[in-house]
């Protein structure tokens, strides 16, 4: 073994080699040391090789992932997987010749992906103090430090509980946790972190509930939850997974599922598994368009559930229903026809598998809902109490397969034979059933007359017409998506059929009011025209689909929006790689006090032509993810911009409290302006990313975000700070830059954090302060403190004499702030005063004398102010001046500015009086 081999994979004291093999072997995807043995033999059932370990580490370094199942873990976990860079400097000493990579590349365990942890017995180590009891065994807080964990493996590891609330808070990222075949006795499901996707808790025998019966579950992007195998018998009231797709909860103790739950997650459930419990109450699954497999075998179950006719598996084995009657009902009527939809006319079921084995099944099947299971290829009705089959099981086409065993029939016992294997002879018995009666109504059986009425009126049928009844039955069946994109569509969209089939009335049976009729468009959810050559579409559009409140139409050419555009109640708008402008999204999109504005939470216009970001987006209370990137935006700076014969401000100012991802990546921006400071009023910011900009100097307030757990600052102009220091973890990196701060500077800025707090809370307590006209200045926001001695005063106007000027006066010095106050304050005493009976005239006279003294004063001041503007205006046009002394030259700018708006406001307040 080399030396520096020796010195990477450094042995405990207790282990000895017998004989030096410098190869390391992989075993089941698993590294291990070979030539390498214990000194006693116990150790090998309690310890870990620290070898091992080391390598693992090395390779969690190298790749991101950290695999550690099967390694004899136990708890407290060693330090060293929750600090990878400790050491780091043993093992790689920074060379450049490609044999070892540098130190501050590597990954850190901020940076980890994936964690194994399987296989493991966490139990405590006796042989290590511990302060926890040695009985319970609870997963390690130090979890915690892993923020960009997205898979989580803690398979077979005899653990008791998980740091719930710590993983929710810190591990912002994870996408899978697999804790299968532990010991937990309840999950709180509302602790888990919202980003979870697939959660697999079976063989837990001991997990009694998911949490408290009415827990506000919101778990947005969970697709996969399974906890077969356990001993529930507690379900939440209702679960917010509006992505849940598979539910497991098979082989448990469950005996009532609220219908708030099965109502909360129709909209995309796939696969239920409820097998194995003790369920008795009947189900109502008839809405659950997307259901395609229900599993319900080994319950107590007496009355078939209904269901929707899209299911294609269904599994009532082992229960005691005896009768099939209400699978379809308030669907179809005993003639097989729809009840719901009038362009529909007969009634067809998707099923493909019907288990009813071991029911209490009595004397014959309902004939009607069979009739309606034209697709199905399995029946199983053994072990009942059937003495016929309906005559229409002969005629349905896919029917290969009948398991008829243990049933007293009489009527058909002659029809019934084996084949040689010990099946059912399928064809003959199906043959025989035909003889019986004729076929049903309707197209879609053996033998139907219907097949050729149909395929002829589809013939004579409109192309167009065809294809827009086809999408409208798909979006019936997908959630309600109504998807028209990779159609070849170009132009302007015209599509009249497509429209006046949403503009049809759906008949529906349970409403009896005619005043507002139901449409097809105003069904849908979901609008789709992605992959397109689209330039524009009409209101038309907008009038046939009201209630839509996702639209996605990327990769088009969309120049403008329909008027009523900002009408609809979007929560996710997603119009990437098309055309858009700045006047686009200022004219359509970001229009004050729509719908629009008051519902939307997710736009993405990344690779448009926006320029810049105009003044009325910020009225976006509930936007929670903002993407702009790949866009011709080059400066964030707040100023009046006029357009089209409008004068509105444009640039970044305060605004957005519910942002959480803001995406300014792959622009052309040199200038933030207030973004830095703007964005302390984000307090759920997570992710920033302004990476591939032409930024050239970072502003240090970005180290005061505290609130952030993802920064990218890659791939600008500056040369200040090293790319090895914008490579490292979010947290370190705005740790560097506060430390770069003088104390004023972050008192400075910490004072500018505050007035933003203020501004946000009294805009959203008097929602009517804002822009009433296009050349209105910004109104000033007054809050007063607890204390009534002292008031914030933030403004938001712009210079008129000055097209250009900043938005500075939102961040000017407190102190000076609060010194025009008391001024203020003692003005409005003395008016006030004069107008009380009380005062003696000589009073009166001498407070007139001293108001015209500070009348003089106040004109003083302004001609002093607009001297310093015109001032430093001049000295910024010096080309040859450096960005550092620019940009203090621009703040205090933005001072004098404020100050001079707050003195002529002052003068028109006097001059009003």
């Amino acid at each position: 073994m080399s030396p520096q081999q020796q010195k990477k994979y450094d042995l405990d004291p207790e282990l000895v080699h017998v004989r030096e093999v410098s190869n390391v072997g992989k075993v089941g995807g698993r590294s291990s040391i070979k030539g390498r043995v214990y000194k006693h033999a116990s150790n090998i059932a309690v310890g870990y090789s620290k070898a091992n370990l080391d390598h693992m580490i090395d390779q969690a370094r190298k790749t991101g992932k950290m695999h550690l199942n099967n390694m004899n873990l136990k708890l407290p976990l060693p330090d060293e997987i929750f600090d990878l860079r400790k050491n780091i400097l043993k093992y790689y000493d920074g060379t450049m010749d490609g044999t070892n990579e540098q130190f501050w590349s590597c990954y850190g365990e901020e940076m980890l992906t994936t964690l194994d942890l399987s296989d493991n017995e966490l139990s405590h180590d006796q042989n290590k103090n511990t302060t926890l009891s040695s009985s319970i065994s609870i997963m390690d807080e130090r979890i915690g430090c892993y923020k960009a964990l997205e898979n989580l493996f803690l398979r077979n590891c005899n653990l008791d509980d998980l740091p719930w609330k710590t993983m929710r808070k810190h591990l912002v990222a994870l996408k899978v946790l697999d804790a299968r075949g532990n010991k937990f006795t309840q999950v709180p499901l509302k602790d888990l972190p919202p980003s979870i996707r697939k959660l697999l808790l079976a063989d837990n025998h001991t997990i009694q509930t998911l949490g408290n019966y009415y827990d506000c579950i919101d778990l947005p992007h969970l697709q996969h939850l399974d906890t077969s195998n356990s001993s529930l018998t507690l379900l939440p009231s209702e679960l917010k997974c509006p992505r849940l797709e598979r539910l497991i909860l098979a082989k448990n103790q469950i005996e009532y599922i609220s219908p708030g739950l099965l109502d909360s997650i129709q909209s995309c459930l796939k696969i239920l598994d409820l097998s194995g419990n003790k369920i008795s109450s009947s189900l109502d699954l008839s809405q659950h368009c997307n259901l395609q497999i229900l599993e319900l075998r080994h319950n107590k179950l007496k009355d078939a559930p209904r269901i929707h006719c899209n299911l294609m598996h269904l599994g009532l084995s082992f229960n005691e229903v005896s009768s099939i009657e209400n699978l379809f009902a308030g669907q179809m009527d005993d003639n097989v026809k729809s009840l719901q939809d009038e362009g529909h006319e007969w009634f067809r079921s998707k099923l493909t598998e019907v288990h009813l084995e071991q029911n209490r099944l009595d004397k014959t099947l309902h004939a009607p809902t069979l009739a309606a299971m034209t697709n199905l290829k399995l029946l199983d009705v053994s072990h009942n109490a059937l003495e016929t089959i309906p005559h229409v099981v002969g005629y349905l086409p896919h029917l290969n397969k009948v398991l008829l065993d243990g049933n007293p029939f009489r009527m058909i016992r002659s029809a019934i034979s084996y084949k040689k294997n010990g099946g059912i002879d399928t064809d003959r018995l199906l043959k025989s059933l035909r003889c019986k009666g004729d076929a049903p109504m309707g197209p879609g059986y053996y033998g139907s007359i219907y097949e050729g009425i149909e395929e002829k009126k589809a013939r004579m049928m409109p192309q167009a017409v065809t294809e827009a009844r086809n999408i409208l039955k798909h979006a019936s069946c997908n959630d309600q998506v109504l998807n028209i994109g990779g159609r070849g569509l170009s132009g302007e969209l015209d599509w009249p059929e497509l429209v006046a089939e949403l503009n049809a009335i759906v008949k529906d049976v349970t409403s009896s009011s005619d005043l507002h009729p139901m449409t097809r468009g105003s069904q849908v959810r979901t609008w789709v025209f992605s992959n397109g050559k689209l330039s524009t579409f009409g209101d038309i559009w907008i009038q046939a689909l009201p209630n839509i409140t996702a639209l996605e139409g990327k990769r088009n050419q969309i120049e403008t929006l329909p008027d009523s555009f900002s009408q609809l109640f979007l929560k996710t708008l997603g119009l990437s790689q098309n055309r858009i402008t700045s006047s686009t999204l200022q004219d359509s999109i970001c229009i004050p006090g729509s719908n629009l504005a008051s519902s939307l939470v997710h736009l993405d216009l990344s690779n448009n032509q926006i320029e810049y970001i105009p003044e009325s987006l910020f009225e976006f209370s509930r936007l929670t993810s903002l993407n702009l990137s790949f866009n011709k935006i080059k400066t964030l700076e707040w100023k009046q911009d006029s357009n089209n014969n409008k004068t509105s401000s444009v640039g970044w100012r305060h605004g957005l409290i519910s942002l959480e991802h803001l995406d300014l990546s792959n622009n052309a921006i040199h200038d933030l302006g207030y973004l830095p400071l703007a964005l302390s009023g984000c307090k759920y910011l997570r992710s920033l990313l302004l990476n591939n900009n032409a930024i050239y100097h970072i502003p240090l307030e970005l180290g005061l975000l505290e609130q952030l757990t993802n920064i990218d600052l890659l791939g600008n102009s500056q040369r200040e700070i090293r790319v090895r220091v914008l490579t490292q973890s979010c947290s370190k990196i705005l740790q560097y830059l506060r430390e770069r701060m003088t104390p004023e500077e972050v008192e400075e800025a910490r004072e500018n954090h505050r007035e933003i707090e203020l501004a946000l809370q009294h805009e959203v307590n008097q929602p009517d302060n804002g822009f009433v006209g296009e050349d209105k200045v910004q109104k000033e926001v007054l809050n007063e403190d607890d204390d009534d001695d002292d008031e914030t005063l933030v403004c938001h106007s712009n210079d008129d004499s000055n097209t250009s000027s900043n938005d500075g006066n939102r961040y000017s010095n407190n102190h000076e702030i609060k010194s025009l106050e008391k001024v203020s304050k003692t003005t409005t005493t003395i008016t006030n005063n004069n107008n009380d009976t009380g005062r003696s005239r000589g009073e009166k006279e001498r407070l007139l004398v001293d108001d015209n003294d500070d009348e003089l004063l106040l004109l003083q001041r302004i001609s002093e102010l607009k001297q310093n503007i015109a001032e430093l205006s001049s000295k910024l046009e010096n080309l040859s001046m450096s960005q550092s002394q620019r940009t203090t030259l621009k703040k205090e700018l933005a001072m004098k500015r404020s100050k001079l708006l707050r003195e002529q406001r002052k003068k028109d307040e006097r001059g009003e009086r």
